[in-house]
């Protein structure tokens, strides 16, 4: 017969957030939500997810233009001295 041998802790912490996140989920699935209310919650989150991809494609723009910039530093930097 094989023995547990736990890899982790849960530490009191993690136990009182694990409680704090299945009361939320308890209420949650219990509580009368009107048709109205989902469809603005709905709406909210697509908003907020079209939000973000915009604000992901600025950041790789902008990592990516400071690459080029820092290119053309180097390349200025290091170029032969005319």
């Amino acid at each position: 017969m094989t023995t547990f041998t736990p890899k982790c802790t849960i530490t009191n912490r993690m136990t009182a957030a694990i409680t704090q996140i299945e009361r939320a989920r308890g209420l949650l699935k219990t509580a009368p939500f009107s048709n109205y209310l989902v469809r603005d919650m709905g709406d909210k989150a697509l908003i907020e997810k079209a939000h973000c991809r915009a604000l992901e494609k600025e950041i790789e723009q902008s990592r990516t233009h400071a690459a080029h910039l820092l290119q053309a530093v180097l390349k200025e930097a290091f170029a032969p001295a005319t």
